[in-house]
């Protein structure tokens, strides 16, 4: 997909009218303050959006946000998007508008950004006439590591019983221990699966797999008393941990 330097980014807003029923989104209220900018997980490799409750709540909080805010940072290279609603008044006072960001041809969805150096960058909206509607910046990191979360703390080796499953996600961090929001290529992949097996969080069935490709939050289950291990790929880092399954 398309990608952005450290630059300015003009989002080519165009404006269109909301219904009276319509509200603006939930997100982070833009730098000039006229309407909130909505952060979008674009795929279910993005932390920003996991749902295990596997994190630690205060770290997941603080760095990651809820309800559609911005994240403190985005790893370099991962993909997110944007959405922007506000207000603006004409002569016929205060209406309610909308903006489409305008995204590349490869774009997951219709509002896709990444960007691909560790800087600060600011995503611009204008109004058709040219004004600027509201600004906000996001900041783009470089992962230094990734922590694997169990039950909300970060772990080394994990230990079950035959039978027994356990809801785990990761997390990229930066060299400020920052959790780090945005999608980015990923997997999941246990050494054995006769020991353990893997599957989609909250998935329906028998847990049967040994690899869960692009999904931040997964379920690992005992299957046979053994040592396996789990090795767990984000973008270029890898973390491998001991899985110890007792009878």
């Amino acid at each position: 997909m398309g990608s952005f330097r450290p630059q300015n980014i003009w989002l080519g807003f165009g404006l269109t009218l909301l219904s009276a029923c319509s509200t603006p989104g939930n997100g982070i209220r833009g730098e000039l303050g006229v309407g909130t900018f909505d952060y979008n997980c674009l795929i279910a490799s993005d932390a920003a959006c996991s749902e295990s409750g596997a994190i630690d709540a205060f770290l997941a909080a603080n760095d990651l946000g809820s309800d559609k805010d911005l994240p403190r940072a985005v790893a370099v290279g991962s993909r997110f998007g944007l959405s922007y609603a506000g207000t603006l008044s004409d002569e016929q006072g205060e209406v309610l508008v909308t903006t489409e960001a305008a995204a590349s041809e490869d774009a997951i969805g219709t509002e896709a950004f990444q960007i691909d150096a560790p800087v600060s960058t600011s995503f611009v909206g204008t109004a058709a006439d040219g004004r600027v509607v509201d600004l906000i910046y996001v900041e783009a990191a470089t992962p230094k590591g990734l922590f694997i979360w169990l039950d909300q703390e970060s772990v080394d080796s994990i230990e079950l019983s035959v039978g027994d499953s356990l809801d785990m996600t990761f997390t990229l961090y930066d060299e400020e221990e920052r959790l780090l929001g945005g999608a980015i290529s990923s997997s999941w992949q246990i050494d054995d699966n006769d020991i353990v097996v893997l599957s989609e969080y909250q998935a329906t069935g028998l847990p049967t797999e040994s690899t869960i490709k692009n999904k931040v939050d997964i379920t690992l289950s005992g299957q046979s008393a053994g040592s396996t291990e789990l090795v767990v790929t984000a973008g270029a880092i890898e973390r491998t941990i001991r899985i110890e399954v007792t009878p």
